[in-house]
């Protein structure tokens, strides 16, 4: 299946047509300032002539299952081969200080964006990497994610440090100026946190959800999942917090003293975040306890979690693992001291898990210091 994409433009401003690459074309969308600014840079309409859904509003599909996994895990799989033939991947020139992925069941969308110049989002439905965003920014730290079969969220270091993207125009949505950590529930519910306060958004708006962490002011909130019922956050300092429903984040006793660097969950008693020193910390309830210790390199930072009906997936700045029934084992890994990094893991389901790598070693000069990862169950292998 071949996507073709058409941009009817209302108002344009400065827009031009800049090659991109493996002579596909960008629309620049703006060029009249910041991109996190609070209105939309243009009144763009997409026109799809493939059969997908315009980027817009999420609907029920995001909803949650009975057992409260998060509605992004539930997307059917698909047979890997769609991605056989896919080009691959090609990332603007020169350095970068953004890398992230995201992914539902239309497919993956990967944000490059480079200080003082653009931030893009590229989108694969298995036919070729198209650019359906592109923008200037003055940001040099930002994270991707999304609502199934809805709006895209830029969020980390801006103006606006939480921005919903639709039809290839961003608006700013929270107007904090950082956000650590988005996670989205449902169409009406997403949760985030900033330094030592957890954020909600409910009916169209972004509110303090209880309490600061504490010790108020001392601890910074670097990751968050929810499920409506059960939210945990982890946590600088030694701290992971979990709330029931709307109640005050509750500080965890007896976890380990390092900070905590990503969180997941599954229920109320399988919760899941990740610390400094390579450890993988459950909670059933009850305890908390080490499940896990990444045994290469003096135990990496386990920097990200993406989970599915019971499997965790992970990944360190060197390597990517998956914790299931079987036990822990490894999908990728570049080794101790190595130049390329992973920045950000998502998936659809066992056989659809993405990765995003960043090069530090020798590149192809035709396609940037990106690579795109899709682990099917079996191998990882580059998009």
């Amino acid at each position: 299946m071949t996507m073709r994409r058409l941009l009817r433009i209302a108002t344009l401003g400065a827009g031009a047509l800049v090659a991109g690459c493996g002579g596909r074309t960008l629309i620049d969308l703006d060029e009249r300032g910041d991109a996190s600014r609070a209105e939309p840079y243009l009144d763009a309409e997409i026109l799809r002539d493939d059969g997908l859904a315009p980027v817009s509003a999420p609907d029920a599909k995001g909803a949650l299952d009975a057992s409260g996994t998060d509605a992004a895990s539930q997307v059917d799989a698909r047979d890997a081969g769609r991605w056989v033939e896919a080009p691959t991947f090609c990332a603007p020139a020169g350095a970068l200080d953004s890398l992230d992925v995201w992914s539902d069941d239309r497919g993956v969308y990967v944000l490059t964006s480079q200080y003082l110049a653009d931030e893009v989002v590229q989108f694969d439905s298995g036919s070729g990497w198209t650019p359906v965003y592109r923008a200037p920014t003055r940001s040099s730290l930002m994270r991707l994610t999304g609502f199934v079969d809805g709006p895209l969220v830029l969020y980390g270091e801006a103006t606006c440090g939480i921005r919903f993207l639709s039809a290839g125009a961003a608006q700013c949505s929270a107007g904090a100026s950082f956000a650590q950590s988005v996670h989205t529930v449902r169409p009406d519910l997403a949760y985030a946190v900033q330094n030592d306060r957890v954020l909600w958004y409910q009916g169209g708006l972004w509110t303090q959800l209880g309490d600061p962490l504490q010790p108020a002011g001392q601890v910074q909130g670097q990751s968050v999942w929810s499920n409506g019922d059960a939210s945990v956050v982890a946590a600088t300092q030694g701290r992971v917090f979990v709330a029931s429903g709307t109640s005050t984040f509750v500080a965890q006793p007896k976890v380990p003293p390092n900070d905590f660097r990503s969180a997941w969950g599954f229920a109320t008693d399988d919760l899941w975040v990740g610390d400094s020193a390579g450890n993988l910390v459950h909670g059933d309830g009850s305890a908390w306890t080490v499940a896990w210790t990444d045994p290469a390199c003096g135990g990496r930072p386990i920097r990200g979690m993406w989970g599915h009906r019971g499997s965790l997936y992970f990944y360190t700045d060197s390597s990517v693992g998956v914790r299931d029934a079987s036990g822990v084992r490894t999908i990728f890994d570049e080794g101790c001291n190595a130049p390329d990094v992973v920045t950000g893991l998502w998936g659809n389901s066992p056989s659809e898990v993405f990765f995003v790598v960043r090069r530090g070693g020798p590149v192809s000069p035709a396609c940037g210091v990106a690579s795109v990862f899709l682990f099917d169950g079996l191998a990882a292998r580059p998009l």
